[in-house]
């Protein structure tokens, strides 16, 4: 399973970015919330390092690799117990109508886990 992918951007999606790894294109699908900060992210030679989310999506006759990327840990996470709650779909509207506000709670938890890093040291 794929758990981090760096690479070079050579384009940017609606949905997903291409991503050049040593002279192999993944194609990484990227929420949209992410997709708006990805800029934030990208280092000066158009690099970035994505945190990611790898599974198949099978129908009866074949089965296709997704891999889904994440800015940090607690998106990745949040994603991965939203996909494997039983029934997420009473969770859609929600989740929608409150994304900003989950982003924006992903970044303090990202500048609480940082803080609480530097005080550890």
């Amino acid at each position: 399973m794929i758990a981090r992918i760096k690479g070079k951007i050579v384009e940017l999606k609606d949905n997903a970015l291409l991503l050049d790894v040593q002279g192999i294109t993944y194609r990484v699908f990227v929420p949209a919330a992410s997709l708006q900060r990805i800029g934030e992210h990208t280092l000066a030679d158009n690099t970035i390092e994505l945190v990611t989310f790898h599974y198949y999506q099978s129908d009866p006759s074949r089965s296709i690799p997704v891999l889904i990327g994440f800015l940090n840990e607690i998106e990745q996470e949040f994603f991965e117990a939203f996909m494997t709650t039983e029934n997420p779909v009473p969770l859609v509207p929600i989740v929608t109508h409150n994304r900003q506000d989950l982003v924006s709670l992903a970044r303090l938890f990202s500048l609480l886990q940082r803080s609480n890093e530097g005080c550890s040291s």
